[in-house]
């Protein structure tokens, strides 16, 4: 699996992309071998829930701008309006959020092991 394709992974082969990457030593860094990750546990144990929040923000954003047209650019080569760009955006931010959703528990329990205390 590529770490960047043209289609979107989910989180979960987007996970499993990442650490076979890492286990050959073709990842950009070798945070597996780093030892613990630096900084406030608690604040580290947010980023699962918090990615959710974002992506789900960035799609309420998107779906904003389509109406709107006026904060974001978009790309004329491949969409017919700045509309139809938008939501395609917040499309890929909704599929995203649904599958942090899904993949919740086992983010948890890598951010976990990174921190080294268990997950909630």
């Amino acid at each position: 699996l590529e770490l960047m394709p043209s289609r979107p992974l989910g989180v979960r082969q987007a996970i499993a992309a990442a650490l076979g990457k890492v286990g050959v030593s073709a990842g950009e860094t070798s945070w597996s071998d780093a030892g613990p990750l630096p900084g406030d546990p608690v604040e580290l144990e947010a980023i699962p829930r918090t990615t959710l929040v974002i992506a789900v923000e960035l799609a309420a954003r998107f779906c904003r701008d389509a109406l709107e047209e006026s904060y974001f650019g978009w790309d004329p080569a491949r969409f017919p309006s700045a509309c139809e760009h938008n939501l395609t955006r917040a499309r890929a931010q909704l599929a995203l959020a649904r599958s942090l959703a899904a993949e919740q528990g086992e983010l948890e329990r890598i951010v976990g092991a990174c921190t080294r205390r268990p997950a909630r």
